[in-house]
């Protein structure tokens, strides 16, 4: 019995002693950052004889012979662990109240203590992204340009030192934050067809980001894309305007040879039908001598007496 009241004591004298010397020691803070949810390891070891001491509570772990308690406050029951091979306390499932000062109180030989300001954040939530209609009235600092197609708009869920913020590729377009935990984060970026665009949003411990995909918030009107687009239909409209126009003069040779075809068929054809309807008259050669003409038939009962006459005769009076 006497035993286990020495031991006591002992340990008792050692947690004062402890407490004692560490409200007299100063070190240099140490920033050190843990996520909800996550665990951290303070990297200062205490093998045989230390503790862990956390803002105005003070001990909240010691280790004495080699043996730790951690249990000592309410606050990090279950929680607060020390390894006997590396000598080095974590603590599990943290939480944003577990932000503050910790002291890690090292009275193996020479008394060390070492300070470490933890900051607990929250992970970042998920990114959206969605099209932005950007009113006329708007300024033109944010106002589509006319070589442009669109506006976009991400936003996350505003926590603890995070920063959102749009990429072109590895460079930084803009980038925001906020000290209202109670409102989102928003960033508006003006688009580009020919780039590839992200955004992402940070804090110290967890990033999310999201590439932007062009074609499903943006109809392709900018200026570049108008380019684009002319440069590749000039070339195919002057090839379909040159194709129409061989297409229409060989459909005009064509015709005009089928017109001179048909106009040579007709002519051939009234040709062969004033041929075919000619009648042929004996020519009698006039001689000098009358008394060589040939008598003309008597006309018949009732007949006029017709004066014949050659063509000499007629120019003969004629003139």
């Amino acid at each position: 019995m006497k035993t286990s009241y020495q031991r006591s004591g002992l340990s008792l004298f050692a947690f004062c002693l402890i407490e004692f010397c560490t409200l007299f020691s100063h070190a240099e803070v140490q920033q050190v950052q843990g996520i909800v949810g996550g665990a951290f390891t303070f990297p200062a070891p205490v093998l045989s004889l230390g503790a862990l001491l956390y803002g105005n509570i003070g001990t909240v772990a010691m280790v004495l012979s080699g043996s730790s308690i951690t249990n000592l406050t309410e606050k990090f029951r279950g929680r607060l662990w020390w390894d006997s091979k590396t000598g080095l306390f974590t603590i599990t499932d943290l939480q944003i109240q577990d932000s503050g000062q910790y002291k890690v109180d090292n009275s193996d030989g020479v008394k060390k203590v070492t300070a470490y300001q933890l900051t607990v954040y929250n992970p970042v939530t998920r990114l959206h992204i969605t099209s932005l209609q950007v009113p006329a009235s708007s300024p033109s600092s944010v106002r589509p340009s006319a070589n442009v197609s669109c506006w976009v708009l991400c936003s996350v869920e505003n926590r603890r030192d995070v920063i959102l913020s749009w990429y072109r590729g590895n460079e930084t377009l803009n980038q925001t934050s906020s000290p209202d935990l109670n409102t989102s984060l928003s960033l508006p970026l003006e688009i580009e067809h020919r780039y590839t665009y992200y955004c992402e949003a940070k804090n110290p411990v967890s990033s999310q980001n999201l590439t932007l995909n062009i074609s499903e918030y943006c109809l392709k009107t900018s200026g570049d894309d108008i380019s684009s687009t002319k440069s590749f239909l000039i070339p195919v409209l002057f090839g379909c305007g040159l194709i129409v126009i061989i297409v229409v003069i060989v459909t005009y040779l064509k015709k005009r040879k089928r017109d001179e075809q048909r106009e040579d068929a007709s002519a051939s054809t009234r040709l062969h039908v004033y041929t075919d309807n000619t009648e042929y008259a004996e020519v009698i050669h006039s001689n000098q001598n009358h008394s060589q003409r040939q008598p003309v038939s008597e006309l018949g009962p009732g007949s006029t007496p017709v004066k014949l006459t050659t063509v000499y005769e007629e120019l003969r009076h004629t003139s």
